[in-house]
């Protein structure tokens, strides 16, 4: 009895898989053919960072890596928008991260609040035992924001 559920299953498995497979393989066919619908088209969206450190030891301290502020930003908005970042964007529309380093002990505490459309969520705060940055967190957090705000 027991070699035969373990048949089942493994069969089980491998149908699912090669299905899986197969509809990977296959979706430009099946959406050409309107089996599948077109997925929903990125809209743009314009965000910049605001460098809100106040304190100039910990500004010179804690310099902002721009660079990997905005792979963080854009790894943490998801699929639905295509992230265009502008220095200088201004505006309801623009996905603003207002972003302040703290320096304490030698290290540099990071937080970040989103701002967009007059909605505000954060602060997000940097932890050492938390799985992403504040940066990755408040960008998560502004996608509701960024759905309302359409």
């Amino acid at each position: 009895m027991f070699r035969s559920d373990v048949f089942r299953a493994a069969m089980a498995l491998a149908v699912t898989g090669s299905a899986a497979s197969a509809l990977v393989v296959f979706t430009p066919e099946l959406r050409a053919a309107g089996i599948l619908p077109e997925p929903l088209p990125q809209r743009e969206l314009v965000y910049t960072f605001i460098n809100i450190t106040d304190d100039l030891d910990a500004r010179q301290a804690c310099p902002l890596d721009l660079d990997a502020a905005k792979s963080q930003v854009e790894s943490g908005l998801g699929q639905t928008v295509r992230p265009v970042y502008s220095p200088i964007a201004d505006g309801p529309d623009i996905l603003v991260h207002e972003v302040e380093a703290v320096h304490r002990d030698g290290d540099c505490e990071w937080s970040s609040t989103v701002l967009i459309g007059g909605q505000l969520d954060g602060p997000h705060a940097d932890t050492p035992d938390a799985a992403l940055s504040s940066l990755q967190q408040a960008s998560r957090a502004a996608r509701p924001l960024l759905d309302v705000h359409r």
